[in-house]
């Protein structure tokens, strides 16, 4: 589970995301949803975001990462997945991170079309 937290980004209450350019900004509540969705993940346009000790995290779709954490018992749920929708981190210590990953992940998909 620790590699999969640390493959993650930490979606921390109050966090800025950019839309699109850097100069649009908002900021993600996601205090009352990781309260209610504690051990469950959720999945949108390929990003999962999963609640573990009351912190969310997402990461990149991937069939392996979501075999992780059914085999830890975590429960599909529907609720708000950040960064499903082209939005970024403003945060710079994870918007390239978050960037070249969502990158990788369109140009596989790409490929394979």
């Amino acid at each position: 589970m620790n590699k999969i937290i640390a493959q993650s980004i930490l979606v921390y209450p109050g966090m800025e995301f950019c839309w699109e350019t850097d100069e649009y900004r908002c900021r993600y509540d996601i205090s009352e949803v990781a309260q209610k969705n504690e051990h469950c993940y959720s999945i949108h346009n390929a990003v999962i975001a999963f609640v573990v000790d009351g912190k969310m995290y997402v990461m990149i779709y991937d069939a392996s990462r979501l075999d992780v954490l059914r085999y830890y018992g975590f429960r599909e749920r529907e609720f708000f997945v950040p960064f499903s929708h082209k939005d970024y981190p403003a945060d710079e210590r994870y918007k390239e991170k978050w960037k070249t990953e969502r990158a990788a992940a369109e140009a596989a998909i790409t490929w394979r079309h």
